[in-house]
């Protein structure tokens, strides 16, 4: 198995010119976004790293 030390999380949107980056977080950053639905999702979390 294969142990990633960081994780880049890149969130695309399609627009009428193709693909276009909406939002990214690197690291130990949380990607926050509301729309179009409200998600948030942690790189530590996606690597199983729990930090309080």
């Amino acid at each position: 198995m294969t142990k990633y030390e960081s994780v880049t999380l890149h969130l695309f949107r399609l627009g009428p010119d193709g693909y276009t980056t909406y939002a990214v977080a690197e690291g130990d950053e949380t990607l926050i976004i509301d729309d179009p639905f409200p998600a948030s999702i942690s790189g530590n979390r996606l690597l199983g790293i729990h930090r309080s």
